[in-house]
């Protein structure tokens, strides 16, 4: 009979999963939808301006903000009433318990002693149902916010999520270690047959898609907004999952690329540039140990060395958000000096490379990178 609220606590749990998990769903999207529209907007900020659109794109984050407070307030309020629920239950248990036991304790068949007990137990017995209905919740939540990760892990293994791995907070921090090239990440050819990808619930992404990359080549893929430009190379690089098609390396059929597009194999400059606070020797190198040679070498072929004629401290200068601040096309051109001097790779996939070149940097940028 003392188990009796537990198993209620249970029922009510049951019935209430779907609940938790699509109040959760819409919560985390909603949440996930903000926090995307703030990086996509800080890394458009100059589109925004030319385009005079700040009221429109400050209204839209206003709608999207307001649509994820009212999904949050009501999986919070479903949250507590479930807890408010869970705590009252073993509240009106345990005076059902004692309005049934009225008769045993006339009759004397209830002494002291279990009486004692019972006291000694009740508090146990309530705080168990509550933490009962409440750890269901919660693992309800958080197997959404798992299969949700998953989904940023396409192809990985189930435990990669919860693998075990050393993070260095204390000590030396270990060497950079690169693999050792070979006669077989020398590209020759590199083919990719009917390729074809869809993103989830639609129609867009690419579809028998099929190109041909010699060693020395260089290949433009361009096309109008929406015709998959990006998600070709994602597709191609094992960042999203081919649903039909094959890659061939030097004749070789791939048939994992996320795993095999690598260095020293593969390299990637992103179109928006990043740049760590630090001096501009370790945002090009990034662990990487290289002699100044290599550096300056890499700084003609990024057509920047007269840029970093006019920095104070040469290589040491600090960069970033706390050093100084290249503009946008320096900053793309010290991306592109970062992938010269890394170890020599086979493939260099170049988003926009010359999007902030300037006019007179444009025909030497190319011919660097032929």
């Amino acid at each position: 009979m003392a188990l009796i609220p537990l198993v209620i606590v249970g029922v009510v749990a049951n019935i209430a999963t779907s609940r938790i998990e699509h109040y959760r769903r819409a919560s985390r999207q909603a949440a996930g939808k903000v926090t995307g529209f703030i990086g996509e907007f800080f890394g458009a900020v100059q589109a925004v301006k030319v385009a005079g659109a700040e009221k429109n794109v400050i209204g839209h984050f206003h709608k999207i903000n307001d649509e994820r407070r009212k999904l949050t307030v009501r999986e919070k309020l479903f949250d507590e009433v479930l807890g408010s629920i869970y705590r009252n239950t073993s509240t009106l248990g345990t005076g059902v318990i004692l309005v049934l036991v009225g008769q045993s304790m006339r009759a004397g068949d209830f002494t002291l002693g279990d009486f004692s007990l019972f006291v000694y137990l009740l508090q146990s017995m309530g705080d168990l149902t509550t933490f009962g209905g409440m750890l269901w919740a919660r693992y309800k939540q958080l197997d959404v916010s798992v299969k949700r990760m998953y989904r940023l892990m396409e192809n990985a293994p189930l435990n990669a999520l919860v693998e075990h791995s050393p993070i260095n907070l204390t000590g030396d921090l270990p060497a950079v270690t690169y693999p050792t090239k070979t006669a077989s990440d020398r590209l020759g050819e590199l083919v990719a047959n009917h390729l074809t990808f869809h993103y989830p619930n639609s129609v867009n992404g690419i579809e028998d898609i099929s190109l041909k990359v010699k060693r020395g080549s260089l290949t433009v893929i361009t096309g109008r907004i929406g015709s998959g430009k990006t998600t070709l190379p994602r597709v191609l690089l094992g960042l999203l999952p081919a649903e039909s098609g094959e890659i061939r390396w030097n004749g070789q059929v791939i048939t994992d690329p996320g795993n095999f597009f690598i260095p020293p194999r593969c390299a990637y400059t992103a179109q928006v540039p990043r740049l760590f606070s630090n001096t501009l020797r370790n945002n090009i190198l990034l662990g990487l140990n290289r002699p100044d040679d290599d550096i300056y070498k890499a700084t003609r072929l990024a057509v920047m060395d007269r840029d970093l004629e006019q920095l104070d401290d040469d290589l040491e200068t600090m960069v970033g958000s706390r050093g100084v601040k290249l503009s946008g096309g320096q900053a793309q051109r010290d991306r592109r000096r970062g992938a010269h001097v890394h170890p020599r790779t086979r493939i260099a996939r170049l988003r926009r490379p010359l999007q902030r070149a300037r006019r007179g940097n444009r025909a030497p940028t190319l011919g660097a990178h032929l």
